[in-house]
C-alpha cells in the first residue's frame, strides 16, 4: 500500500486507466490456451538443422518462452487484481454473478438539501426541520432563505437521514431517507399543490377552498385536511395508507385504516391494514409484520446505504415479523433478524447478502 500512496497523479491515472481495461477486456482460459499450445508443439515433427558448434550461450527452446510468457501474464494479472481491489475497494462487481441485486450502495455524499428554483442548493443537515409558516421562526436560517427563489422549493434527503418541513400553510411533513419534495413557497390558486418522489407522513391542514394534491410519478391523491403515509420510491409499488380523515385516489375514496396502490395494469387495490406498522418509521422504530424479507433489507439497506444481495433469491418472498431501532447499528438488526432462523444475513464490504 505504501507504493500506491507514493504513486504520483500520472502513475495513480495509468493504473486507474489498466484497471478500466482489465474490467472489460476479455480474459482467456489459461488451461484451455496450454492445452491448444501443447497439442500443436508435439504434433509437429522437429525440423532438423545442421549448423556448425558455436560458443555462444544455448538458445532456450520456443516452448519455454510460451510458459515464460504465459507465467508472467498470470503474475501481471494478480498484481493488477490486488492493486484494484487496494484501490477501488468499493468499487462495483460483476452483480450478474452474485445473485439478485435488490439495491446498490450509494457512494456519493450524504446530505439534506434545500434547492430553490434558480438557485444553489443550501446544506440544511445540521438541522432536523425546517418551516416556511409565517408565524414560525427561524432567525439565522430565515437569512439563507431569503435568497432563494420564492417560487419552487425542492427538500431532499439522503439515506440514513429523515427530515421535516413545515409548509406556507402549516401542513407538516415528515420525509423519509432517500427521499424528494418539492412545494411553493407560498401556496397560491385553487389547489396546493406538492410532489414526492420516495416517502412521506403528511399532517395536513385544513382549507376547504384549497384541496392538497400529492403527485408522484405514479398516483396523484387528494385531500382537504387528514394524516396520510405516501411511499413511492423508484421501482417499487407506491401505496398510500389513511391513519385520520379522508383521502381520494383517482375515483376511490378511503377511510382510516385502509391501503392503496396500483398494480401493473393500471387497476387499483385497497386493503385493510394496520397503520401501526406504516408509520413506526416516523417515531424511529423499523417495524415489519408479516413483510418479505427484500422489502425489509431494502429498508435497512436505504438508511444505512448498503446494497442488498441474494445469493439466495427464493428468500426475496420469505415472510417476516421484523422490529428494530433505527439508532442502532446495522450489526444490531442483521443479528436480530439471523436470529428468525429462516435465512443467513451477512455484511460484507458494502453489501448486505443474503445466503
Amino acid at each position: 500500500m505504501n507504493e500506491i500512496k507514493n504513486m504520483d497523479e500520472q502513475q495513480m491515472g495509468d493504473l486507474i486507466k489498466l484497471n478500466h481495461r482489465l474490467n472489460n477486456a476479455h480474459h482467456p482460459d489459461v488451461d484451455e490456451e496450454w492445452k491448444a499450445f501443447s497439442e500443436k508443439k508435439f504434433s509437429e515433427e522437429p525440423a532438423v538443422v545442421h549448423e556448425e558448434p558455436s560458443i555462444s550461450a544455448p538458445r532456450r527452446p520456443l516452448w519455454h518462452l510460451y510458459v515464460s510468457a504465459l507465467v508472467g501474464a498470470a503474475a501481471m494479472f494478480l498484481i493488477i487484481f490486488t492493486f484494484r481491489h487496494q484501490l477501488f475497494p468499493n468499487q462495483a462487481v460483476n452483480t450478474s454473478e452474485l445473485g439478485e441485486v435488490a439495491m446498490v450502495y450509494d457512494e456519493n455524499p450524504q446530505r439534506v438539501a434545500l434547492q430553490g428554483e434558480g438557485a444553489k442548493a443550501v446544506d440544511v443537515t445540521q438541522r432536523d426541520s425546517i418551516s416556511f409558516y409565517p408565524s414560525s421562526t427561524n432567525n439565522a436560517l430565515n437569512s439563507k432563505l431569503s435568497t432563494l427563489s420564492q417560487k419552487m422549493q425542492r427538500l431532499s434527503t439522503p439515506r440514513g437521514m429523515d427530515y421535516k418541513v413545515i409548509l406556507a400553510d402549516g401542513s407538516e411533513v415528515w420525509l423519509n431517507a432517500e427521499s424528494k419534495i418539492e412545494f411553493p413557497t407560498n401556496f397560491q390558486g385553487k389547489e396546493r399543490r406538492v410532489k414526492l418522489l420516495g416517502e412521506a407522513y403528511f399532517k395536513v391542514a385544513r382549507n376547504e377552498k384549497s384541496p392538497f394534491v400529492v403527485s408522484t410519478d405514479q398516483m396523484e391523491v387528494r385531500v382537504l385536511g387528514t394524516e396520510f403515509n405516501l411511499k413511492s420510491y423508484s421501482n417499487e409499488a407506491a401505496h398510500v395508507t389513511l391513519v385520520k380523515g379522508s383521502v381520494a385516489v383517482g375515483d376511490t375514496r378511503l377511510t382510516p385504516g385502509q391501503d392503496a396502490w396500483y398494480d401493473k395494469e393500471g387497476h387499483i387495490h385497497v386493503a385493510e391494514v394496520d397503520v401501526y406498522d406504516v408509520v413506526q418509521w416516523k417515531d424511529g422504530f423499523f417495524y415489519f409484520n408479516d413483510k418479505s424479507l427484500v422489502t425489509v433489507l431494502r429498508e435497512l439497506g436505504r438508511w444505512y446505504n448498503l446494497g442488498v444481495i441474494f445469493r439466495n433469491a427464493s428468500a426475496m418472498n420469505h415472510k417476516v415479523h421484523f422490529s428494530a431501532l433505527r439508532e442502532g447499528t446495522i450489526e444490531e438488526a442483521l443479528s436480530s433478524l439471523n436470529s428468525l432462523r429462516k435465512v443467513k444475513v451477512t455484511l460484507q464490504g458494502n453489501n448486505i447478502v443474503v445466503e
